[in-house]
């Protein structure tokens, strides 16, 4: 899965400390017994000099190797069970000094095999929520509990049936090199932050790395940014421009200046040149973005993004949904 490579360096990073964490703590244990049982420390030290045994007797020839290694290998064996009755009679359990790992599966590495383990999929999904900026909504906003109840008038509930049905065949196709951007419009509370959260859950669980923002808090970063009170480096600008989905919430609701406007059309025209898919949703109708953004962006928006028209008691939108 094409997991975001900061998360996925970040994930694996948390491995490599679980399993150091998991051997030093086992090393701690049986430093204990070897202080407290000195013979533990004669036996452990004999077990460990099995391997070079085992090549000794090798350079030795094929005659009788067989019967060389049968013999190394009673003695291990009986190594082994002198050392369980030792740790036994000691009060310990025959596992006391054993590494304990955080998942048998992969033993802390993360790995099953050549493939992710099930345990680092799990966290790596869990941290790429946390990374988008959705954290909160994503577990709380879904589609399955997504109701088109609340649409009270028939002809409103079929129309919002075919925009959940659109959006659940867009998350489940997903793909940053083809998908389109998605453009929801309507009034407050018609569910367009659900479906982008819904969105965005799917999106992530496939791999793919997500950025949700607002659009006032968008413009609070690349100001800062801007003006060198943020992330150096232009971080900010590049989290918004390169990751597979970026989701503008609230378009509409940021303090507006011709810096801002600026800001926006870089994001927008850059994802768009380089066919980067975006979701953005706002509670302007048509004439109220024409009004409040330059022609330049307001044409991006109609031309470029597939229009969804969010509606409940309100039709500002009609006719613009497109198939």
């Amino acid at each position: 899965m094409p997991y975001d490579r900061e998360t996925f360096r970040r994930v694996m990073s948390t491995y490599s400390e679980k399993a150091q964490k998991a051997f030093n703590d086992a090393e701690l244990k049986k430093a204990e017994l070897h202080n407290k049982f000195p013979l533990l420390k004669k036996m452990d030290d004999e077990i460990s000099r099995l391997p070079l045994n085992i090549l000794r007797e090798s350079g030795l020839g094929s005659d009788g190797l067989q019967e060389r290694l049968a013999k190394l290998k009673k003695e291990y064996d009986d190594l082994l069970s002198a050392r369980a009755e030792l740790l036994r009679t000691g009060g310990y359990p025959e596992d006391y000094t054993d590494i304990v790992y955080e998942c048998k599966k992969c033993r802390d590495t993360g790995y099953d095999g050549i493939n992710l383990c099930s345990c680092a999929k799990k966290l790596l999904t869990l941290e790429s929520y946390k990374s988008s900026g959705m954290y909160r909504l994503i577990t709380t906003q879904s589609f399955d509990n997504f109701s088109l109840d609340v649409y009270k008038s028939a002809e409103h509930k079929k129309h919002m049936s075919t925009i959940f049905n659109n959006a659940k065949k867009y998350a489940r196709e997903f793909n940053p090199d083809s998908s389109p951007s998605l453009f929801f419009a309507g009034d407050t509370g018609l569910g367009k932050t659900h479906i982008s959260s819904a969105i965005a859950k799917e999106v992530i669980d496939k791999g793919y790395s997500v950025v949700y923002e607002s659009a006032p808090g968008m413009m609070i970063q690349l100001e800062r940014e801007h003006f060198g009170r943020g992330a150096s480096d232009n971080d900010i600008t590049d989290r918004y421009l390169t990751c597979d989905l970026l989701i503008i919430d609230d378009l509409g609701a940021e303090y507006i200046t011709k810096i801002n406007i600026g800001f926006l059309y870089n994001i927008v025209n850059t994802r768009i040149l380089n066919g980067l898919p975006m979701i953005v949703s706002t509670n302007l109708d048509y004439t109220e973005l024409e009004k409040r953004y330059e022609r330049r962006m307001s044409s991006r928006f109609m031309g470029e993004f597939l229009v969804y028209p969010f509606r409940g008691e309100d039709m500002r939108y009609s006719g613009l949904l497109k198939k």
